[in-house]
């Protein structure tokens, strides 16, 4: 019963705060599309900011993700929005919301359109399947072909969405466009004309009056001043707007930057972790050193003294050949069995390598190695180097390799 009782509680523990994670990331998602809504893309900016770092893995936040991508779509950053389009289709797969990561992969096809990045745009229009989605499907196609120039295609995809009842103002403004481009001025003044009656979007607004002035050869020169002046404080709005979405844009350029106050606890942390280790290996080495320390000084002494009779030895060519040469060993200690074994066990080491390590440990002059070994001079140098370097140290290093070798063994 008690272990019962526990793992309810646990469970809660775990549950309650990402209930709490999911609910607060809701309220900032409803509070972010009312005040963006009323145009304050800034303040929307912020909250969806704060949403995210809730953590939810919601679905809500595949909306949150989508209305970010808008706000970059808004100031015609293209390769922002299609980022955050791409993270929104994330959220709406992990949570199954089939219908609206259709609508994300749309999103990201139309921002691979306005590009001119046919292959892209058409790869994800391929993987969009559901009927709800075809209308802004066909109208993604429809904006790739217009983007692409490729006029009579684009119109193929806006009649066929025109005549199941479409209804929506940006395949009206593509039809203006359309027209307006290939000269069929009567076509274009009435989709425009359409487009401004019905839209309360500044920047189609602004475009469909640039259709009117321009294509409508009737206009008096009063009409066309007061469609300019029009213009120009629509103008204004919308530059009003690009001030907006522009601080927006750089809260979220501030926001996908490293966090330095963060950075730089993690580099306190990690320096003292360091700092940890390497007095950890102080201490270690120290007490090694001082295991050692009582003895290594009296090997050192016995090793200089062998190393003294052997090289002052006039008949060490004749009295220790090499085909014995344990004779050799005992004439250092019998300790340095262990040190030939020691030295063909760590690596590849042939037999003259083992016999030059050995010479080198007792500091005979490098003519006389080269006669023992039956080199020349010049190659024992060489053959010095190479033996060194499977130790992973300079040659200058071996003979202090092997005294380490002997102290520690």
């Amino acid at each position: 019963m008690r272990h019962t009782v526990y793992y309810i509680l646990l469970l809660l523990c775990i549950a309650l705060p990402i209930t709490d994670k999911d609910k607060k990331a809701k309220q900032l998602y409803v509070q972010g599309r009312e005040l963006r809504s009323t145009g304050d893309t800034y303040s929307a900016m912020q909250c969806f900011l704060e949403a995210i770092e809730t953590g939810s893995t919601d679905t809500i936040m595949g909306r949150v993700y989508a209305n970010i991508a808008n706000i970059c779509r808004g100031a015609e950053e293209h390769s922002l929005a299609l980022a955050y389009y791409q993270k929104s289709a994330y959220y709406f797969l992990l949570n199954g919301d089939t219908l609206n990561y259709n609508y994300a992969l749309n999103n990201q096809a139309w921002e691979w359109a306005v590009t001119e990045q046919k292959d892209s745009a058409l790869y994800i229009l391929n993987q969009i399947n559901g009927n709800p989605v075809h209308n802004k499907q066909w109208e993604t196609y429809a904006a790739l072909y217009y983007s692409l120039h490729q006029y009579d295609s684009a119109q193929v995809y806006l009649d066929s969405l025109l005549s199941q009842g479409y209804d929506e103002v940006y395949g009206k403004l593509l039809k203006a466009q359309i027209f307006y481009q290939q000269g069929i001025l009567d076509s274009a003044i009435y989709y425009a004309q359409v487009v401004y009656n019905q839209t309360v979007a500044l920047s189609d607004k602004d475009n469909a009056l640039y259709i009117i002035m321009n294509g409508d050869t009737t206009l008096s020169n009063e009409q066309i001043l007061s469609l300019a002046s029009e213009r120009a404080d629509i103008e204004k709005q919308i530059e009003e707007q690009g001030r907006n979405l522009s601080q927006s844009l750089v809260l979220l350029q501030q926001e996908r930057k490293p966090n330095k106050s963060l950075g730089k606890w993690l580099i306190a942390i990690l320096s003292f972790f360091l700092i940890s280790l390497l007095c950890a290996g102080a201490v270690v080495y120290y007490r090694r050193y001082m295991r050692y320390s009582r003895i290594s000084s009296k090997r050192y002494a016995e090793i200089e003294r062998y190393a003294e009779i052997l090289r002052d030895s006039r008949t060490l060519l004749t009295d220790i050949s090499w085909n014995d040469y344990s004779q050799l060993c005992n004439f250092i200690n019998q300790r340095f069995y262990l040190i030939i074994d020691k030295l063909q066990s760590m690596t590849s080491l042939t037999e003259n390598e083992v016999r030059l390590c050995v010479l080198v440990l007792i500091r005979i002059p490098q003519k006389q190695m080269a006669d023992m070994l039956n080199y020349s001079p010049s190659s024992i140098g060489r053959i010095k180097d190479n033996t060194a370097h499977k130790f992973g140290i300079k040659g200058g290093q071996l003979r202090q390799f092997m005294i380490d070798l002997i102290v520690k063994e």
